[in-house]
């Protein structure tokens, strides 16, 4: 939803248009419209006061009242989205309450996908995230992970791995051993959308991210720029927008054998 914002905002500004932004999505959403739940438009996208034309999108098929520019870079993202929106005040008051029991802001995340995502794009030996994660213990000098994963065994696999090793994880309040994809569980809606979105930040804030192919950790990759990612495995379309982008910058700054 949040790619899809950016691109319509892009077009707004390119067009001169005053973008209003409206989401909903049966998974996280209870009612038409829950942008003011979880963002907040900045003066630069205040809605304009007269009667609107809404047109539904949910896929890239659905634009046939008009076409977006070219799909934008990832620092283009960035910048447009940080322009237009802000997290809501719920938001970042619960990343802040978090933070408070966090000694320090771990250097090190990681954002594992399992479960249902195998579907799109092939699975991540736990071997494979733990060589990497070993490289990057040493390369950043620290004893503190920020996990974010919707699998319990990889949870349980990757602490036994690595025990000396604090883990931090934002889960929802609500207590529960989900066995499956957490956005298809017995959580609520508002619960899976807070959940999603403060991981997104809170990978955002860290300076490597560890990550299989996912929305989600792109979208920490696009909160800032200066956030270094590795990328493990590629969608099995390998040009689906932004994780594309996200393979071609690794790929540029990787060094020179």
């Amino acid at each position: 939803m949040l790619t899809h914002v950016v691109q319509l905002l892009a077009y707004a500004e390119q067009n001169s248009l005053t973008p209003v932004c409206r989401i909903s999505n049966p998974l996280y959403a209870d009612g038409p419209d829950v942008f003011s739940k979880y963002f907040e438009m900045r003066p630069e996208g205040a809605p304009a006061d007269r009667e609107l034309l809404f047109h539904t999108i949910k896929t890239a098929e659905d634009y046939t009242l008009f076409k977006p520019a070219a799909e934008p870079t990832l620092n283009e993202m960035n910048r447009v989205f940080h322009k237009y929106i802000g997290f809501s005040r719920r938001v970042s008051d619960a990343v802040e309450r978090f933070l408070l029991d966090v000694p320090r802001y771990p250097k090190l995340g990681i954002h594992y996908r399992g479960t249902d995502k195998i579907s799109e794009a092939p699975e991540v030996g736990y071997q494979e995230v733990f060589t990497a994660v070993e490289e990057y213990l040493k390369t950043l000098d620290t004893d503190l992970i920020f996990l974010a994963t919707d699998s319990n065994n990889f949870s349980q696999a990757v602490r036994r791995e690595f025990s000396k090793i604090n883990f931090i994880s934002f889960d929802s309040e609500t207590n529960m051993d989900i066995d499956g994809p957490r956005h298809f569980s017995g959580l609520s809606s508002d619960e899976k959308a807070m959940e999603a979105i403060a991981n997104m930040v809170l990978l955002s804030r860290c300076e490597v991210c560890i990550r299989t192919a996912s929305q989600l950790s792109v979208w920490g990759r696009i909160l800032n720029k200066n956030l270094r990612t590795v990328t493990l495995n590629r969608p099995f379309i390998s040009a689906a927008y932004p994780e594309n982008l996200v393979w071609d910058e690794m790929e540029t700054l990787r060094p020179s054998p």
